[in-house]
């Protein structure tokens, strides 16, 4: 099965969109009650989708560890982010994406680790973490819709 791509992509234009009409500055803030900002729920997203599919096949992921460090799971902002690496950011929720359907087929042939979700849900397949992957990113939509009353 190949999935359609479509909801996830709209996912991230609409993150993407969101963060356009904010200040690096403002990105980089963290509001008082909350553990992240705009750019590190960003981010984030990018490193889980990662995570789910590449690592739970036993494949390397094709972004840095320290990036993967940076803002996986139990992470919080450890500084600002400068221009570069918000540009960096940007782009991997595009092409992150794009690198994920060219790689599907090569994916779906390999085992996949079972993963039991925080959110309750066991993963058994890479299907079923694309899908986990689509409801993760919307929550972190929704968060980031939050967090930019407060910027």
């Amino acid at each position: 099965m190949h999935p359609d791509f479509s909801l996830l992509s709209i996912t991230r234009q609409n993150i993407l969109g969101l963060c356009a009409n904010y200040s690096l500055e403002q990105l980089n803030r963290i509001p008082s009650g909350f553990n992240n900002n705009l750019i590190w729920n960003a981010a984030h997203v990018v490193v889980t989708q990662h995570l789910l599919t590449y690592g739970l096949c036993g494949q390397a992921i094709p972004l840095s560890t320290d990036f993967v460090q940076a803002y996986r799971k139990g992470s919080r902002p450890q500084g600002t982010v400068d221009a570069t690496q918000w540009a960096f950011i940007q782009a991997e929720l595009e092409e992150s994406l794009n690198r994920l359907e060219a790689d599907w087929e090569q994916l779906s042939a390999l085992s996949f680790k079972p993963y039991p979700s925080s959110y309750g849900v066991t993963l058994h397949s890479l299907e079923e973490a694309f899908i986990f992957n689509q409801t993760h990113e919307a929550m972190h939509f929704g968060t980031m819709l939050a967090l930019r009353k407060l910027v």
